[in-house]
């Protein structure tokens, strides 16, 4: 069972409480680049979930994308004929767990401009 500080909820977080969720033993006054771009995309996927407004099928495509590449956790997602991404709540969780086990892994490169694992 995974245990929260503060108000992180695995479910409705925010990009905050994902930098406390993957740190929860230091203050959150300061979110490195690698964990708020890894809760933005997660937030899109949360968003996807709950239908919310202004979602485009290619910032859903993105995240997914960026999610796959990071976690390599292959999602039970599908695309229908119109190009809409259908997510599952498994889905999310599973790479928000991956996020609690190996969130510390995560760095910004910046020569290349993007998230990397150690």
């Amino acid at each position: 069972m995974l245990s929260f500080k503060k108000n992180c909820d695995p479910i409705t977080f925010s990009i905050i409480d994902l930098y406390c969720y993957l740190n929860p033993e230091e203050d959150f006054g300061y979110i490195p680049k690698a964990s708020w771009v890894y809760g933005k995309n997660l937030t899109a996927i949360r968003d996807a979930l709950h239908n919310k407004a202004g979602l485009s099928p290619a910032k859903i495509d993105s995240a997914v994308h960026f999610l796959i590449n990071i976690t390599k956790i292959r999602p039970r997602v599908y695309k229908d004929n119109d190009g809409n991404y259908h997510l599952t709540q498994e889905d999310y969780v599973q790479w928000l767990n991956w996020a609690r086990e190996n969130g510390r892994r995560l760095y910004w490169d910046d020569k290349e401009k993007k998230v990397r694992v150690r």
